[in-house]
């Protein structure tokens, strides 16, 4: 099945890759360590399906402490 991946962080300090694809498939998260200051950030990475009747998109929440 098709899908399309996006980051949705403020800032843009979060990517995912590969952007779209076939599944099964491994996303990789990078985060742009000098976009960020200490404390708590929180991110989501949505994955939408490309067929039709694929259902809604999956948001999936990512958060990285900093000391």
């Amino acid at each position: 099945m098709g899908y399309t991946a996006e980051a949705i962080s403020e800032g843009g300090w979060l990517s995912v890759t590969p952007e779209s694809g076939m599944t099964p498939v491994n996303l990789r998260l990078t985060a742009n360590m000098t976009m960020l200051r200490c404390g708590r950030h929180t991110a989501t990475i949505r994955i939408t399906s490309a067929e039709s009747g694929g259902g809604g998109p999956l948001n999936v929440p990512v958060t990285i402490d900093l000391p």
